[in-house]
């Protein structure tokens, strides 16, 4: 199956000179701030794919010079503006397509299918579910009108959002009867539309995947007023429907209770799990298609906290992953840093980027692309003598290696919102150091020794009775002699005390050149050290990982 293997854009939205994004064929992760180019490789993707249904004329409005360019501001005025995608099936040549103001080429066979097939979600689809009063009833028709209807088609193949506006646009000069025909396609659309999550399959959906422990909701949806058309021609109304929505509540040994506003009710996180569980019902009741499909999702988990995104993380890579590629876009550090952590063992399988902000007027966004990670990088940027970028990717992989280490799960970190130094995080790591130690002679004091057997530990003979109780006794005073000389030795040569001076070394190079390499400055980099500061960060990284797969378990006598 072909899949998309590179985008090449010029003079469009924040890219005024050329730029060609290697997807070869990949999963797709960026990360970047406002203002870098994040939103407009999105909608570079997002334009193209749309036109592959819309008239010539409409999209060239994006392309020409008018109010509705999407021309760079900056670009020189004879500069073409264009988008074009790359498709390739494994093993195969790479075939372009291009959308320009003089060319044209989604209208044929492949780029309406992957339209048809492919899905963008972004976080205004979550705002807009919660975004009521609690006097107002829950109206979702303008969610289905904004972020669901220009991804869908009706039962017959039209488009939701083309066949409405294309009533209407017709409104006064068409026939009552073709009217009212556009009408009944559009309204017998949404009860197909909505009918696998009438019948329960959102529920299903939220139940398995999404629920907090001990409770099932049931997610209802009701279509109570149709779309109509009412008056004479010439003072013809267009009555919009209302999409509705209310749930129920179970608790375990609670009865079940009716919830009529859910958007009061409810918190955030619970809302957001309702909204993605309807789209993603949605998305997988669709016609099916044979090619390849994107799933595009942009910033949709902002609002959540970690634990409710790495729930909903795992839920797309398990799920979505196999059946479309993925287009993963946030300007969150720590939702990207997570990503980055469910992907590491399909690595290979991903394109990770950073976009950064134009240095200068009329610049495209700097792009740095992490398939291997900061220490490659920095490996790269040493063999070209670049000693500073060297220096500034070891900073960067050091952080991670001590975020890594002191904040596993992702729990923390990304919540503060206060700077955090890289002194700092050496410190703290220093602490969590302290910790293992403590924890080691946890295994020698334990709960199971009393403060007899302690003192008999004072005697090498223990007791001198010989009876069933007494040899058991003795048993554990053996046992507690063993593991105090464990504990002992571990101490004069373990793994935390040789990690102290490898801390030490990197809080040196942290002064040296961490953070003049991050920072404006004069300091001069030799490349002996720079060399040496590239094996102790690769060696902080192995001794950390090695030290948190060795947890101790405390062993019972």
């Amino acid at each position: 199956m072909k899949k998309l293997n590179s985008i090449q854009v010029q003079n469009f939205k924040i890219f005024n000179q050329l730029v060609t994004i290697p997807v070869e064929q990949k999963h797709v992760l960026v990360w970047g701030v406002n203002g870098s180019g994040k939103s407009s490789l999105y909608w570079s993707l997002y334009t193209f794919l749309q036109c592959s249904g819309k008239a010539v004329d409409e999209e060239r409005k994006y392309f020409n010079k008018g109010d509705e360019s999407l021309h760079n501001i900056h670009a020189p005025a004879d500069l073409e503006s264009f988008i074009k995608l790359g498709f390739k099936e494994p093993g195969g040549e790479e075939k372009i397509f291009e959308l320009s103001s003089t060319k044209d080429e989604t209208k044929g066979e492949l780029i309406p299918s992957v339209n048809s097939g492919s899905e963008f979600i972004t976080h205004r689809l979550l705002l807009n579910f919660y975004n009521y009063r609690n006097s107002q009833k829950i109206n979702l028709f303008p969610v289905f009108y904004r972020d669901i209807f220009p991804y869908f088609n009706t039962s017959k193949g039209t488009n939701f959002l083309a066949l409405l506006k294309q009533i209407e646009a017709n409104l006064e000069n068409e026939t009552k009867k073709n009217l009212e025909k556009w009408a009944k396609e559009f309204n017998d659309g949404i009860e197909d539309l909505i009918g696998p999550i009438k019948r329960g399959y959102a529920t299903d959906f939220y139940n398995d995947n999404l629920a907090y422990k001990g409770e099932k909701i049931d997610i209802k949806i009701h279509f109570p007023q149709e779309l109509r058309i009412e008056g004479n021609k010439k003072s013809r109304k267009l009555i919009r429907p209302q999409i509705s929505l209310s749930a129920k509540l179970q608790l375990t040994g609670l009865p079940e209770e009716d919830i009529k506003r859910p958007q009061s009710f409810f918190n955030e996180a619970r809302i957001n799990a309702i909204a993605l569980s309807i789209r993603f019902i949605l998305m997988q009741n669709r016609t099916p298609v044979d090619t390849v499909k994107f799933l595009v999702l942009d910033d949709l988990l902002i609002s959540l906290d970690m634990q409710n995104r790495v729930k909903i993380i795992k839920l797309i890579l398990s799920q979505f992953a196999e059946k479309y590629q993925l287009f993963i876009f946030t300007h969150d550090k720590g939702f990207y840093n997570e990503v980055l952590r469910q992907i590491e063992s399909q690595k290979q399988n991903w394109l990770v980027m950073q976009l950064y902000e134009p240095k200068g007027i009329g610049e495209n966004p700097k792009i740095e692309y992490l398939d291997e990670g900061y220490i490659a990088m920095a490996e790269s940027a040493f063999l070209r003598r670049d000693f500073e970028a060297c220096a500034s990717y070891l900073r960067k992989e050091t952080e991670a290696i001590l975020i890594q280490f002191l904040d596993p799960k992702m729990e923390k970190f990304w919540k503060q919102k206060d700077w955090i130094s890289l002194a700092d995080f050496i410190a703290r790591t220093r602490n969590k150091l302290d910790t293992f130690s403590t924890n080691d002679f946890a295994l020698f004091v334990n709960q199971s020794i009393t403060k007899d057997e302690l003192e008999l530990l004072k005697s090498d003979l223990g007791t001198p009775e010989d009876t069933p109780e007494s040899r058991a006794l003795n048993g554990r005073l053996s046992t507690y002699r063993r593991r105090l000389f464990e504990f002992i030795k571990a101490e004069k040569d373990n793994r935390v005390n040789s990690i102290y001076p490898l801390v030490a070394e990197i809080n040196r190079i942290k002064d040296r050149i961490l953070n003049p390499g991050s920072h404006a400055g004069d300091a001069p980099f030799f490349e002996e050290e720079i060399a040496e500061a590239i094996e102790k960060v690769k060696l902080l990284k192995l001794k950390l990982d090695e030290l948190a797969l060795e947890e101790p378990e405390v062993e019972t006598v």
